[in-house]
């Protein structure tokens, strides 16, 4: 997937900073153009070098964003080009503008619970439901708690709710709760990872294919023992990090494994996960040999039934 090649007009530098981190760990792009003011920006523009989406401050130094936003999308070849406008408020006159401007989003900063759930609000009418699909990486990784996220997801569901006609909903209550608008034809397993967006992250080399398939092959063997414990850390196994450790892809993508991998290497991670694998069978040999046993009794059929059981032991 070819990467965005991103303008971003953004005088502060913690917002352009928080932008910066967003596209990149949202592999959109590595490292977006930033200028801070008016006359840079449009001397990008000017020089001829194409940009997928433009991000724009409304208050910059020099002209205003908006102001620059109309001319850019004057030039020939710009007028389809998305563009999303920032502002620290969401003045009347400043959302009508941004709209006649045709701009993809109006983002008003910092983003507050408050803010959130009037957006919210306004689906109410012209829709059912408002996705909030986050990792737990979200809180304290991707944003720090210095950028108030926990303040934010504190004070969320107290805003959400002072509108009669919002409510939470898990995603089974959802498909219970409305039904299908449309039908969604993907022939292809997708994902959120890597510039492939596929299971490539996780079984994209012989060695994840191996360590998946040893995983899978033990599934009757562990499931005969009946013994909670090895199911558990059977179960265990199957978590997708232990493949994803084993990746070894190179560029950007292999720097996020690496980032988030304690092995230092994939083929560590491979060599553990496999050790750890030998002993799961080795104790469900173990198991299964004890329980074999424990079936020390026979059971004896007679033609008619006896006035006591008669138990007989094999030693």
């Amino acid at each position: 997937m070819k990467l965005a090649n991103i303008l971003l007009v953004e005088d502060c530098d913690t917002d352009a900073a928080f932008f910066r981190d967003f596209f990149e760990r949202q592999r959109i792009c590595n490292n977006p153009t930033r200028v801070i003011d008016y006359k840079d920006a449009w001397l990008r523009i000017q020089s001829g070098e194409k940009f997928d989406l433009l991000v724009v401050d409304i208050r910059i130094p020099g002209n205003g964003g908006l102001e620059l936003v109309e001319r850019i999308k004057a030039l020939p070849g710009y007028d389809g080009v998305p563009v999303i406008v920032t502002s620290g408020m969401d003045a009347e006159e400043n959302v009508k503008e941004a709209c006649r401007l045709g701009v993809l989003a109006f983002i008003v900063k910092p983003l507050t619970a408050e803010k959130f759930a009037r957006w919210v609000n306004q689906i109410n009418g012209n829709g059912f439901l408002c996705n909030m699909f986050m990792d737990y990486e979200t809180f304290g990784e991707h944003q720090w708690e210095d950028t108030g996220i926990f303040d934010f997801m504190r004070h969320l569901p107290e805003q959400i709710l002072k509108h009669p006609d919002n409510n939470f909903k898990t995603p089974s209550e959802v498909v219970q709760s409305y039904g299908p608008v449309d039908i969604v034809d993907i022939p292809n397993t997708i994902s959120w990872a890597d510039i492939e967006r596929d299971l490539s992250a996780w079984l994209g080399n012989p060695m994840q294919e191996n360590a998946l398939a040893g995983v899978y092959g033990l599934e009757e063997k562990v499931k005969k023992t009946g013994d909670k414990d090895i199911l558990s850390d059977w179960r265990k196994l199957q978590t997708s990090d232990h493949f994803y450790y084993m990746c070894t892809k190179w560029f950007q993508d292999g720097d996020v494994h690496k980032y988030f991998n304690h092995y230092n290497s994939p083929y560590d991670a491979y060599i553990n996960f496999m050790n750890v694998l030998d002993s799961l069978e080795a104790r469900c040999t173990k198991a299964l040999g004890e329980k074999q046993k424990k079936k020390s009794g026979i059971k004896i059929k007679y033609a008619a039934k006896p006035s006591k059981t008669i138990p007989v032991t094999i030693n």
